[in-house]
């Protein structure tokens, strides 16, 4: 599978699944989540419960990998929320992949998903997926890149954005040879949080693209 990066305005769902399925056949949104569980989740709408299903056992290889005392992962159809119901809608497979919780009160989740290691093997069980996925275009979105930001929810000043950028900025730099990230928003949808906001549009709309010379990052650093 090739990969899409997009970013994601919570929103404006109907721009985020217009972008979504105009580059790739699957959607998933990256997050973490909150709530002292000590599991990984993905909620997914009726046609990606499959992929939902292999994202979690990427994710259990982690757990695994790393002696974490855990729960099965949970695969669940998540009509309730916004992204999912259009997923349903559109008959499209739409994945919310949560890795893991950010206050799991057995396990180091916070500090794993913080470390530039954590997020090196977190991008490795994406590109896993890919691998196995029955899709030739994948699109990745950060989860809550809009005005409502993370619902307040941090782990050390990193929020959701910071999070799914860092392992988007993995995955890049891992697949030279077999992925492609195109940034697809055009000028008048510029997310409403803009991780590089003195950056030209034009700079933006090509700077995931393979063989960019001095290639940017669209990553949001932490200070």
């Amino acid at each position: 599978s090739k990969f899409h990066a997009i970013l994601n305005r919570t929103d404006d769902f109907d721009l985020l699944m217009d972008q979504a399925f105009a580059s790739g056949e699957a959607l998933i949104d990256i997050h973490f989540n909150s709530g002292k569980g000590s599991y990984a989740m993905t909620m997914c709408s009726k046609e990606g419960i499959e992929l939902g299903k292999r994202f979690n056992a990427e994710f259990e290889k982690i757990y695994r990998e790393q002696g974490w005392n855990f729960k099965p992962p949970q695969t669940v159809w998540a009509p309730s929320f916004a992204l999912i119901k259009r997923g349903d809608a559109l008959g499209k497979p739409v994945v919310i992949a949560e890795f893991g919780f950010i206050d799991d009160p057995k396990n180091p989740v916070g500090d794993f998903i913080l470390s530039e290691e954590g997020q090196k093997r977190i991008a490795e069980a994406y590109l896993n997926l890919s691998k196995s996925a029955p899709f030739s275009n994948i699109t990745i979105s950060a989860g809550h890149n809009g005005k409502r930001g993370t619902s307040g929810k941090t782990f050390k000043g990193m929020t959701e954005p910071d999070f799914a950028f860092s392992v988007m900025e993995q995955i890049w730099q891992r697949t030279n040879l077999d992925a492609v990230f195109e940034e697809v928003i055009v000028e008048k949808e510029v997310p409403l949080i803009d991780p590089t906001p003195d950056l030209p549009v034009e700079r933006k709309k090509s700077m995931f693209r393979r063989g960019n010379p001095g290639r940017g990052s669209l990553i949001r650093r932490r200070r």
